[in-house]
C-alpha cells in the first residue's frame, strides 16, 4: 500500500507540470503547427519606392481605404517618409493620434520633421496643435484631427516656398469621394550645404506601424487598405512614377500582409487575424507605358496650347499639345479637354475614345479633333458714350452683327 500511495502523489505532483507545458505549446501536442504571436507594437508593413532620381519637389501617395478598422488601438499609416534636405520626415494618417497634455486622441494627421527642436520651423493648421519630443529622435510635428474613413484619398507633401534660411512644405490630403481638400500644415528644413541633399529624397517608404495596444496580446485589427498610385514632381517639374519597388514584411508580424496587383500596379496592404504573411522581402517591378495626346484642326495635325488633363488615379494638368509621356504607370485613364484659352476653337471629339486601358510596354493614343469656332469681335466704348452689345461677341461664319453706339450728352460720334 505505501508503494501505491507514493505513486499516487507522484503522479498527482507531475500532473500540473504537463498541464503548464500543454498550455504553451497546446498545438504542438496536437501535432500541429504552432501558433505565431504577434509583436504588441512595431512597424508591420514596408513598400520602399524608387523613382530613380532624388531632388523631388513633391510626393503624391493614392490610398482607397477598404475598410475601417474599429479600433482603439493605435494604427499610422505613413505615405512616405524619407529626408529633405537632409533632416528625416514622414506624413499620414493616424487611428489615434496622441496630443500633449491630453493624451491619445481620436483619427487624424501628422507631419513630422526630425533633428530639430525649433518650433519656428512649424506653421499649424487651423484647430491644429503640435507634437515634439526626444523619444526616438528630436523632433516638431504639426497634429490635426481628421475623420478619415472608407474613401479614396490622396496625401500629398509638396514644395511651398523658401525663406532666408530653409524650404517651407505644406501637408495636404485631397478626399475624391467627397470631393474636399484639407490642409494639415507646413514645416521648414533648414538648407543644406550638400546641395545634393535638396528637396526629397529618392527610395521614400510607405508603411504601417503598430504603435499602441489597448489590450496586450489580443488580435490584430482587421484593416484593408490599397496603395492606388504613388508619384512625384522632379526637380525641373516633371511628372514623374517610381520604377521599382522594395517590399517588406517585419520578421515579428505573422497576421499582415501585402499583395501587389501588377495589372494596375495596385498594393494592398492587410491586417488581421484572418491574414497570413506570404513572403518576408522582394522586389517588384512597377509597369509601365507610354501615352500620346496629340490634336487636329480641321482633320490636320495640329501644335498649341491648350489645357487638358490626364487623369488614372490622381488628374496631372497639361498646357499644351502634342504631349508624350512616357513610362507613365499602366491603367485606365481618362482624357479631359479643359479650355482652349484665347484660341476660337471647338472640341469635337476625342478618338478612339476618351478612356482607355494602358498595358505594360504598350502605347496609347489620344487624339483631340477640334474645329474653328465662330469669328469673335471685341467691342468696348470710353467714358464718351456706350457700345451694345460689348464685350467678346461671337458671329456665326457668313453672318453679320449690328452694334448700336449711343454717345454721351455733349459728346457726339464722328
Amino acid at each position: 500500500m505505501k508503494k501505491l500511495s507514493i505513486l499516487t502523489v507522484i503522479l498527482f505532483l507531475s500532473l500540473p507540470l504537463c498541464f503548464s507545458y500543454g498550455v504553451v505549446n497546446e498545438k504542438l501536442m496536437a501535432g500541429s503547427t504552432p501558433v505565431l504571436q504577434d509583436a504588441d507594437t512595431g512597424g508591420m508593413q514596408y513598400a520602399s519606392w524608387y523613382f530613380g532620381q532624388n531632388n523631388l519637389k513633391e510626393v503624391n501617395v493614392v490610398i482607397s481605404i477598404n475598410n475601417d478598422p474599429l479600433t482603439n488601438d493605435g494604427i499610422f499609416f505613413q505615405a512616405y517618409d524619407g529626408y529633405i534636405n537632409g533632416q528625416g520626415f514622414y506624413f499620414g494618417i493616424q487611428t489615434r493620434v496622441y496630443k500633449q497634455g491630453y493624451g491619445l486622441t481620436g483619427k487624424g494627421l501628422i507631419f513630422s520633421e526630425f533633428g530639430t527642436l525649433d518650433l519656428s520651423n512649424l506653421k499649424l493648421a487651423t484647430g491644429g496643435w503640435y507634437g515634439t519630443g526626444t523619444n526616438e529622435d528630436s523632433y516638431i510635428g504639426g497634429r490635426i484631427s481628421y475623420e478619415w474613413t472608407t474613401h479614396k484619398y490622396t496625401l500629398t507633401v509638396r514644395y511651398k516656398e523658401s525663406d532666408a534660411v530653409g524650404d517651407w512644405y505644406e501637408f495636404w490630403i485631397e478626399d475624391s469621394t467627397a470631393n474636399s481638400k484639407t490642409y494639415a500644415g507646413s514645416l521648414r528644413f533648414l538648407f543644406s550645404q550638400d546641395q545634393s541633399k535638396k528637396g526629397i529624397t529618392d527610395g521614400g517608404g510607405t508603411w504601417t506601424e503598430l504603435y499602441y495596444r489597448e489590450v496586450q496580446g489580443s488580435l490584430l485589427p482587421e484593416w484593408n487598405m490599397s496603395i492606388l498610385e504613388v508619384s512625384a514632381i522632379s526637380n525641373d517639374g516633371a511628372i514623374i512614377f517610381p520604377k521599382t519597388a522594395y517590399l517588406k514584411i517585419a520578421d515579428n508580424f505573422y497576421h499582415v500582409d501585402e499583395v501587389f496587383h501588377p495589372e494596375n500596379n495596385r498594393l494592398d496592404f492587410v491586417t488581421g487575424d484572418s491574414v497570413a504573411k506570404s513572403f518576408n522581402g522582394k522586389n517588384i517591378t512597377l509597369g509601365t507605358g507610354t501615352i500620346n495626346v496629340i490634336a487636329t484642326l480641321s482633320g490636320s495635325r495640329w501644335s498649341n496650347k491648350i489645357s487638358f488633363s490626364a487623369t488614372r488615379e490622381k488628374s496631372y494638368d497639361f498646357t499644351s499639345v502634342p504631349m508624350n509621356l512616357l513610362s507613365w504607370p499602366v491603367g485606365t485613364y481618362t482624357i479631359r479637354y479643359n479650355s482652349s484659352g484665347f484660341l476660337n476653337v471647338n472640341l469635337i471629339s476625342i478618338t478612339p475614345s476618351s478612356t482607355q486601358l494602358l498595358t505594360a510596354g504598350n502605347m496609347i493614343t489620344f487624339t483631340m479633333n477640334f474645329n474653328p469656332g465662330n469669328p469673335v469681335i471685341n467691342s468696348s466704348a470710353s467714358h464718351g458714350g456706350t457700345i451694345s452689345p460689348s464685350g467678346s461677341v461671337s458671329v456665326a461664319s457668313g453672318n453679320s452683327q449690328t452694334f448700336a453706339i449711343t454717345p454721351n450728352t455733349g459728346y457726339h460720334i464722328k
